[in-house]
């Protein structure tokens, strides 16, 4: 007897081919969706950096201007007599705790006055680090230099930033003073900001030069490297290179460039997984309902 050949039913037939349709509309779906929801997610995480290094840039401004003040103060009290000088100068000594000292060269580099609070001055000091040749031929306006170790101190090696201004005294010499700085302030606020977990912010100069790193020791022993050449010449804003986001801030008065560094795989990508995961089994169900 031939046994009755058994064909595919009409109800699995069509219970498979509206299977087939579904899953590849929802794939689609998926897929367009991951789409938009990547790109949404990368421009977000570059718009959290931009503003993370806005902010930073515009508190080391304000200290940045603050200093100014101060060194305006300065400036202001070589118009008057030497006692009014002095009270001023010791005034801001007392005061200001970021004031290492304060020193008067006159034309051709001598050293004429120093403040330096209570910590004496070395017998035979070094000549002020901050003090470069280029600078004595220079308008009034303040100039402020790279950070470096205050060398004219007896015992004391503060990390500091000198700002710099040619005044005219009472008697019309022209006279250079200038005022040291503790760079530990702005160091420890810009080492203090994270980015996702892994994230940081360092400062470099305007030709690339690296100012202030919160991993400053692994660079100097060669542990670590920071490719800054890229993005010396470019203008301020967010750039997305490889697996990192970028954001630069310049700050105007300084020259200083803000560089904040965040990675796509912490602020995105696991972002990323977990949604996929989620609509993955979401997309499952609705194919079994279907």
């Amino acid at each position: 007897m031939k046994q009755k050949q058994r064909g595919i039913s009409l109800p699995a037939v069509m219970t498979g081919l509206v299977s087939a349709i579904v899953a590849a509309v929802l794939g689609l779906a998926l897929l367009v969706f991951m789409s938009v929801y990547i790109r949404t997610t990368v421009q977000m995480a570059m718009t959290n950096s931009q503003q993370s290094v806005v902010q930073v840039a515009n508190t080391v401004e304000d200290y940045v201007e603050d200093m100014k003040q101060v060194m305006n103060s300065i400036s202001a009290s070589y118009k008057k007599p030497l006692e009014e000088r002095k009270s001023t100068i010791d005034t801001i000594m007392k005061l200001r705790s970021y004031v290492v000292a304060v020193y008067c060269y006159d034309e051709r580099g001598m050293l004429l006055e120093d403040w330096t609070g209570s910590v004496p001055m070395k017998m035979r000091p070094m000549r002020n680090l901050s003090i470069e040749e280029k600078d004595w031929n220079s308008d009034e306006t303040i100039h402020i230099s790279k950070p470096h170790v205050e060398s004219m101190l007896e015992n004391y090696y503060p990390w500091v930033v000198s700002m710099m201004q040619y005044v005219e005294n009472d008697d019309g010499q022209k006279r250079l003073v200038v005022m040291d700085i503790r760079f530990s302030k702005i160091a420890r606020y810009v080492g203090n900001v994270g980015i996702g977990q892994h994230g940081y912010c360092f400062i470099t100069n305007e030709n690339g030069d690296i100012v202030y790193h919160p991993q400053q020791q692994l660079l100097y022993t060669g542990l670590k490297s920071e490719d800054t050449g890229w993005f010396s010449s470019l203008e301020d804003g967010v750039f997305h290179r490889g697996d990192q986001i970028y954001a630069i801030q310049t700050d105007e008065n300084t020259g200083w460039r803000i560089v904040g560094v965040s990675y796509l795989d912490e602020v995105v990508n696991q972002q990323v997984q977990t949604a996929v995961r989620i609509l993955t089994m979401l997309l499952a169900a609705v194919l079994f309902t279907a």
